[in-house]
């Protein structure tokens, strides 16, 4: 296997000295691509400490070493569970997903770009976020992005214009100089408290509701985060948590939304944003009381299903 270009060989050294709860992230493959030059495709698998191979991919990617006025980029894709004899491994929950973003803004260098997938399975929060008008640095993949170093303007490729393009992907860019790092840092602070100011009165479902806000939550950690130029594997494992929060609140309001108030109120939105909250509980309140009650004959019947068009 050969590393050929200065940026892959990067990523497998930054890879192999980060293990993650006794796991070692590996480059499994590495292939150049005929149809593109300076093209390579990688797999990133998962090994056990002492090296051998055990499982993945974790992500595959294209690497890119840039050419002219084209600075290097990576274009990647994260698999949402690992199958490793007989347990699953939900990447995200681990901290892989997480890691390897760390790791590629690591590599990376200033002027170059990380392009993620997102409507490939995996990353179905983004992509609710992204359809809905939420700012892409506050997105769940776009703050880890943003949180990695990747501060410059954000791109959502929410269509493919055909030819190489492939599946819906976020973009986020590198500045090429620290002086125009200083000013991409001030603008995504500008659009990140323009998004916070944003009150949900217009939402009209809960479920929709709990999107902006659990995305606004997001945004106090990412300015903290750019003030203080904290690291970045501390603001992905606080926003990591953050995530985990939204996905249960967002679980237990599909199966009760009567117990949605309940819910939020064990989140740390509930003090930063109690009108949302407030909204939120009626809005609940109002799809409980829109189910209509069953009958005692009605008790434990199913309804025939619809078939698909």
């Amino acid at each position: 296997m050969n590393a050929s270009t200065p940026l892959i060989r990067a990523l497998a050294a930054r890879l192999k000295r980060r293990p993650i709860s006794g796991w070692t992230l590996v480059l499994d493959e590495i292939r150049p691509l005929r149809q593109r030059v300076g093209w390579v495709f990688i797999n990133v698998g998962v090994a056990a400490e002492k090296g051998r191979r055990r499982g993945g991919p974790a992500m595959t990617a294209i690497v890119s070493s840039g050419g002219r006025d084209v600075k290097p980029w990576i274009e990647g894709r994260f698999y949402p569970t690992i199958e490793i004899d007989g347990a699953t491994i939900r990447t995200r929950i681990a901290g892989i997903e997480d890691e390897l973003i760390a790791v590629m803004g690591e590599v990376i260098p200033p002027g170059g770009h990380l392009m993620i997938d997102y409507e490939s399975g995996g990353q179905e929060q983004t992509f609710n976020e992204l359809r809905l008008g939420i700012s892409p640095a506050a997105t769940s993949l776009g703050a880890r992005m943003l949180a990695a170093g990747f501060v410059g303007e954000f791109k959502d490729w929410y269509f493919s214009e055909g030819g190489y393009e492939g599946p819906r992907k976020l973009q986020a860019n590198k500045p090429p100089d620290a002086a125009a790092a200083r000013r991409a840092i001030a603008n995504r602070i500008r659009e990140l408290r323009e998004f916070k100011r944003f009150r949900p009165h217009k939402i009209r479902d809960a479920e929709t509701g709990l999107r902006f806000i659990f995305a606004q939550t997001r945004v106090d950690e990412l300015i903290d985060h750019l003030r203080k130029h904290r690291p970045p594997r501390r603001t992905l494992r606080l926003l990591r948590v953050s995530d985990l929060i939204a996905s249960i609140t967002q679980a237990l309001h599909k199966i009760s939304p009567s117990k949605l108030a309940e819910a939020a109120r064990e989140t740390p939105a509930a003090a930063k944003y109690p009108e949302g909250m407030r909204l939120l509980t009626e809005l609940a309140k109002h799809e409980n009381m829109a189910r209509p009650a069953r009958s005692a004959g009605a008790h434990g019947r199913r309804r025939r299903p619809v078939p698909s068009r």
